[in-house]
């Protein structure tokens, strides 16, 4: 009978840890100039609010944090925006209201059909948008030059300026397209200079005009830190022949399901089953790094197993 008991209380707990799922922060550290907070895949959600801003408001008094990056599905396109909306309104306020914010969209933005007004929510909240109009920014932060770029989620190929789905039969390589309209704009620092530090958004934002950097030059951009925020990790192929230093996406969730120490995660949006990028840092080539962050999102249809909900840090 205590054999059973033992081995009843055993398997409770693992249970208990397995689904269990406080918010994690997990550490990538290539330097010590910049500290950077990323955030992935928050799907307007609740349940974390309070434990990120928490964090958030720790490492900003303690100056351990330089900028706030998020990496798309912030918003979701069936959750109340409520969720997203008091997270803005927190980066927004207080001690974390003058560190600098970059924004790109995920796939569920754009599944809303409210693209354009969700981004007018997270511009409101003195987020800078990076997208199509406003795709890099040359910034200097802690006196080290950034180039800080941004790609909409390939679905914004699949909606026209209004937000609206456009309804027509795609090829199964459709984010082709995207790759063609969009990344070739990323593929030489040439290129980026040609469309960089567009602030006609953002003129009365103080905390961006007291970083943005006026000289701009190819070889300057180039001795810089180089950033790209792209909300997916299966086109790694391609953004390592992309001149930036650090891509960040998220998308994945962890793979939804871990084991700890055998496997990184089951499933991933559009890698399929065992995912190759499911979260963690990556070395895509050489010094070149893709970090996937498993995301903050809880869902009750997709419960995370073994996958804790994270807090990205990035020290470069």
């Amino acid at each position: 009978m205590k054999k059973i008991l033992f081995i009843s209380v055993i398997l409770l707990l693992i249970i208990l840890y397995a689904f269990y799922s406080p918010l994690t922060e997990k550490q990538y550290i290539y330097g010590s100039s910049v500290k950077i907070a990323f955030i992935a895949d928050y799907h307007s959600g609740t349940i974390y609010y309070e434990s990120l801003i928490e964090k958030l408001e720790k490492a900003a008094a303690e100056k351990r944090v330089d900028l706030i990056l998020l990496g798309g599905d912030i918003l979701d396109d069936e959750e109340s925006i409520t969720g997203a909306v008091k997270l803005f309104e927190s980066l927004n306020s207080g001690i974390l209201k003058n560190i600098p914010k970059f924004y790109v969209t995920g796939n569920h933005e754009f599944w809303s059909s409210k693209i354009n007004d969700y981004k007018k929510i997270v511009k409101n909240y003195n987020i800078v948008v990076l997208d199509k109009k406003s795709p890099s920014f040359f910034i200097t932060v802690n006196n080290k030059n950034i180039l800080i770029s941004g790609l909409d989620d390939p679905y914004v190929i699949k909606y026209d300026d209004t937000g609206r789905y456009i309804k027509k039969a795609y090829p199964e390589n459709w984010q082709n397209q995207w790759i063609d309209e969009y990344l070739n704009n990323f593929t030489s620092i040439k290129k980026v200079t040609e469309n960089i530090n567009n602030i006609e958004d953002y003129k009365k934002m103080d905390w961006l005009n007291n970083i943005i950097h006026t000289n701009i030059n190819e070889k300057e951009i180039e001795n810089s830190y180089k950033m790209l925020l792209s909300h997916r990790p299966e086109f790694a192929e391609i953004y390592k022949n992309l001149p930036y230093d650090y891509i960040l996406s998220g998308h994945t969730h962890g793979g939804q399901v871990a084991i700890p120490f055998i496997l990184n995660g089951i499933y991933a949006p559009n890698q399929g089953f065992f995912p190759k990028y499911a979260g963690g840092s990556y070395n895509i080539a050489e010094n070149k790094y893709m970090i996937v962050s498993r995301g903050i999102s809880f869902n009750k249809r997709l419960l995370r197993i073994f996958n804790r909900p994270e807090l990205v840090w990035l020290y470069i």
